[in-house]
C-alpha cells in the first residue's frame, strides 16, 4: 500500500492518505488497513453519513454512524474514507481527530462539534475535489453562509452555476475555531487520476484512506 503523508510532522504521531491503485481493487477497509505498516495496535473507523456525529475511538473496528474519530490512546489508527470530500487530520497535545467533511459535513459544523471536545493546536485539510471542479446549487452555498463564512472566502460566481472550494470553506471554520496553524494539501480529487473522486468515476470510484494516530 503506498502512502503520502503531509509535510507537518510530529514525532509520536504517524498519518498519511492513501492513493493510486490499491483504490480500485475493490477491498474491504478491513483488509485495506491491515497491510498498512506502522506501530498501529489496530484502527478504529465508522459508517459515514455526513452528519456532525463525533465518537471518541474507545475500541477498534467500526464503531457506529459518525463522521469524525478522536483517541487519545497511543497504537490505535483513525481512518476515514474519502473521494472528493475533505479530510481533516486535527492534532492537540496528548490527542488526535480524523474528520470527514462533505458539504454538509461543513454545513452541520462537524468540525466546531469536533473541537468542542478537545483541545487542539493543528489542523492538515488533506486532498479534496477542487473548486474548479465542484459545481453545486444555492442551497449548498446558502447552507455554508448560515455557519458564518462568508461567500467570498469559497465559492466562484464566474461559471454558470456557482463553484464551492470546499476547502476553502473548511480553512474559514478551522480560523473562526481558533486554529491558526493549518496546513492545506492543494491536490485536486478529481483532476488527478492518482486520487479517488466520485464526481468523476461514479460508482466506480474508490476511496481514499485517512489515516493518522499516536505511536
Amino acid at each position: 500500500m503506498t502512502w503520502k503523508q503531509p509535510k507537518t510532522q510530529f514525532e509520536n504521531i504517524w498519518m498519511g492518505w492513501s492513493y493510486g491503485e490499491l483504490n480500485a481493487l475493490g477491498q474491504t477497509l478491513v483488509a485495506r488497513v491491515t497491510n498498512l505498516e506502522v506501530g498501529f495496535d489496530d484502527f478504529s473507523f465508522v459508517h459515514q453519513v455526513h452528519g456532525c456525529t463525533v465518537l471518541e475511538a474507545v475500541d477498534s473496528g467500526e464503531l457506529g454512524q459518525a463522521d469524525a474519530l478522536w483517541t487519545k490512546s497511543k497504537k490505535r489508527g483513525l481512518v476515514i474514507q474519502t473521494a472528493d470530500c475533505v479530510p481533516i487530520f486535527l492534532i492537540g497535545d496528548g490527542v488526535v481527530a480524523v474528520v470527514h467533511a462533505g458539504w454538509r459535513g461543513i454545513a452541520n459544523q462537524i468540525l466546531a462539534e469536533t473541537c468542542s471536545l478537545n483541545n487542539f493546536h493543528t489542523a492538515i485539510i488533506g486532498p479534496c475535489i477542487s473548486g474548479d471542479m465542484y459545481e453545486v446549487g444555492e442551497e449548498v452555498v446558502a447552507a455554508i453562509v448560515a455557519t458564518g463564512v462568508d461567500e467570498e472566502h469559497f465559492v466562484d460566481r464566474s461559471f454558470a452555476k456557482p463553484h464551492v472550494d470546499a476547502r476553502r470553506a473548511v480553512l474559514q471554520q478551522l480560523l473562526q475555531l481558533g486554529l491558526e496553524k493549518v496546513e492545506i494539501n492543494p491536490e485536486c480529487t478529481f483532476n488527478d487520476t492518482a486520487w479517488a473522486s466520485y464526481r468523476r468515476d461514479g460508482k466506480q470510484a474508490g476511496r481514499i484512506l485517512s489515516v493518522i494516530g499516536i505511536i
